[in-house]
């Protein structure tokens, strides 16, 4: 107590229950009503798909968190009554075909077959990635041997960082960037980084692919498009009521 760890603890905690307060108020004032029996079972689904329906064990769990049966209660209610408040204020987000269609035309490599290959090196900082990036401008053919030395992803530094082959989608967005961008096989990128930590990326072959058709992937474009909606809508739901709160 005292210590700004604990000050800072203290200050999520506040904040937590002022925000959990305003939902529930929120959904008072928009006619949302969550019944006991709705409590009751998606309480019995928790301790079916954790406990497999097990009383004892599921007693025992909450009991070692200090967690009584009425707060567990209490976490569930506010649980749903969250998901139907959010429900509600989403209800209105629709995405057009117009919508759909303009964002395949301006997104058209998303939806490439091509895939390219590569290796990498994965550093924590910056300095060594720049300093392993140096080594490979005046001698590309350490690669391997600076993967083997250096990369911290140990899944494939002793095959030299081989990564194989991939396609879009499947790699963290400023890795994919990077990699897709390099021109010709052998080419080494800059220092990249992602949420992992710091990439130096050789590119070690492409495999040309095609463009699916518009109607391939439209549904899982529309799907993106209104989960982008509904989450930035929510977003500045609970930003306005933080502002209003003065949290």
């Amino acid at each position: 107590a005292g210590s700004s760890e604990y000050i800072a603890l203290q200050d999520q905690a506040i904040q937590f229950l002022v925000q959990r307060a305003e939902f529930a108020q929120k959904a008072d004032a928009l006619g949302i009503k969550i019944s006991a029996a709705s409590v009751d079972q998606r309480l019995a689904d928790v301790k079916k798909q954790y406990f497999g329906g097990d009383e004892k064990k599921f007693e025992t769990q909450i009991k070692q968190q200090g967690l009584t049966q009425e707060q567990v209660r209490a976490d569930i209610l506010a649980q749903i009554i969250s998901e139907e408040l959010f429900k509600k204020v989403t209800a209105d987000v629709k995405v057009s075909d117009a919508d759909v269609k303009a964002y395949y035309d301006a997104h058209t490599q998303e939806f490439s077959t091509e895939k390219v290959k590569a290796s990498h090196i994965l550093v924590d900082s910056e300095d060594l990635a720049k300093e392993i990036h140096a080594k490979l401008v005046a001698d590309k053919s350490q690669f391997a041997a600076l993967a083997a030395q250096h990369s911290k992803d140990l899944s494939n530094a002793k095959r030299g960082g081989d990564l194989g082959s991939f396609g879009r989608g499947r790699m963290v967005k400023e890795f994919e960037e990077a990699a897709f961008a390099l021109k010709a096989d052998g080419d080494i990128s800059d220092p990249v980084q992602t949420r992992f930590g710091w990439h130096i990326i050789q590119r070690n072959g492409r495999e040309a692919g095609t463009v699916q058709p518009f109607d391939q992937v439209k549904g899982q474009i529309r799907v993106k498009l209104l989960s982008d909606s509904r989450r930035e809508k929510t977003t500045a739901f609970v930003e306005g009521l933080k502002a209003k709160s003065g949290l």
